[in-house]
């Protein structure tokens, strides 16, 4: 675990006013009754795989994010609550550790010119994720790779001064291709 300091901002506001407190580009991760899906955040823009603007009047949660901050909102009546994390110098004192999680899905096309893939799943049938390009060159994402998103969840030290170390929070970063390591089985085989 690396040593770092957390700030964390909550405050009540609606999801365009929530959304004009982050800075630079991002990947949201939208909730609605209906489906769960991502959306790019450019130009202070939600747009959606087809580059079209998302509405999020029927949104009850959102987690939109980039390397340097994630941006909560969740619905509460016309308005909500909305968190911003970020490292800083003025945050928490804590320690952070690395995670990532996989899409559901397999790949099953390569990047589009617009910076989509589209993974399959029997799960999810089919999801749209954005992949830079730009960080990760275009290439044919391959058989064995999976989009996977990285995190990092934050610890401190529990008020009481017994010592416990204590969850504090989990902020999401980007998406990036995933590829399994091999193991060595009891046999001595390859494997997955």
């Amino acid at each position: 675990m690396q040593e770092a300091c957390l700030e964390i901002t909550r405050k009540e506001a609606g999801p365009d006013a929530a959304l004009a407190v982050f800075e630079g580009e991002g990947v949201a991760l939208i909730h609605t009754p209906q489906k769960a899906f991502f959306a790019r955040f450019v130009n202070g823009a939600l747009m959606d795989h087809e580059g079209q603007p998302v509405n999020l009047a029927r949104a009850f949660e959102f987690r939109l994010f980039n390397e340097e901050a994630e941006l909560r909102w969740r619905r509460r009546g016309e308005l909500g609550e909305m968190a911003l994390l970020k490292e800083g110098e003025g945050g928490k004192p804590c320690w952070r550790r690395e995670t990532q999680y996989l899409l559901w899905g397999r790949p099953e096309s390569s990047p589009t010119d617009r910076g989509w893939v589209t993974l399959f799943s029997r799960q999810t049938k089919m999801l749209h994720a954005p992949y830079d390009a730009e960080k990760s060159p275009a290439q044919k994402i391959r058989e064995n790779e999976y989009i996977a998103m990285k995190a990092y969840e934050y610890f401190h030290q529990s008020e009481g001064g017994d010592g416990n170390v204590v969850f504090l929070a989990e902020r999401l970063s980007h998406l990036f291709i995933h590829v399994p390591q091999k193991r060595l089985c009891m046999a001595g085989r390859e494997k997955d």
